[in-house]
């Protein structure tokens, strides 16, 4: 593979020319964040409108799922700044049309902590996004809420989806998943997110199944017996995740 091209940070004075605004990797990612997320809505409109699927769902597939990995490529293709181009190699600037580099790069990461931290990120992302997406739609059905409106459940995905992203995917990524430098303090911190984000969903989808109601000559449900059984849950899956770290 040929010799990687550096790139110099812009100078104070351009750094509002648009030029100077495309050398900073966090516009440039959120320039990948509008692509890869448009091709995502594009796929989750399809998966309601032409596969007749429940927005929860294509919201996962094609949102979460395909948009993620379509978000990886864009990510390491037009907006990733600084690579270590060997292991523990020191990690440099390369250029952004250095696109023979950027591939080898990328095809190598799958197999490595970079890809397997972005995985980490679409976890909280999509855990969190059907949570909340989840919420909204019983919200908007508890209050009648454009009950018969095709496009509000679909809209509420995307709203929620940029959402997320904007707030903290897009942070995830490039100051944790896409770092070459160690941060041992930050891998501990974002696993117990990912761990606590896992727990509240689990218990969130359990309280939201329907109960079955008890026949008449059933005896009662003690008062607190459902909150005890999650709490206990939730405390032994926090135990034994924190034994782990």
């Amino acid at each position: 593979m040929g010799r990687a091209r550096s790139i110099h940070n812009p100078p104070v004075a351009g750094a509002l020319t648009i030029s100077g605004l495309l050398t900073i990797e966090k516009v440039r990612g959120a320039l990948a964040g509008v692509l890869s997320g448009g091709s995502a809505m594009s796929l989750n409109v399809a998966g309601v409108w032409l596969l007749g699927l429940s927005a929860p769902v294509s919201t996962l597939l094609f949102g979460y799922l395909a948009g993620g990995i379509v978000g990886y490529v864009v990510d390491i293709m037009i907006a990733k700044r600084d690579f270590a181009m060997t292991p523990g190699g020191t990690p440099t600037p390369l250029a952004y049309d250095a696109w023979v580099e950027r591939a080898g790069w990328m095809i190598r990461s799958f197999a490595h902590r970079h890809f397997f931290r972005f995985i980490v990120t679409i976890v909280i992302e999509t855990l969190t996004g059907l949570a909340m997406l989840d919420a909204a739609i019983r919200a908007m059905d508890r209050y009648d809420l454009l009950r018969e409106w095709k496009l509000r459940n679909i809209l509420a995905a995307i709203v929620i989806g940029s959402a997320n992203f904007v707030l903290f995917g897009s942070v995830l990524r490039y100051d944790w998943a896409y770092k070459e430098v160690e941060q041992p303090l930050l891998n501990v911190v974002v696993l117990m997110w990912m761990t606590i984000t896992m727990l509240v969903f689990a218990v969130a989808a359990g309280a939201s199944q329907p109960q079955p109601q008890p026949h008449a000559s059933a005896p009662p449900l003690a008062p607190d017996s459902t909150f005890d059984t999650a709490k206990d849950a939730v405390g032994g899956s926090a135990a034994a995740t924190a034994a782990t770290l």
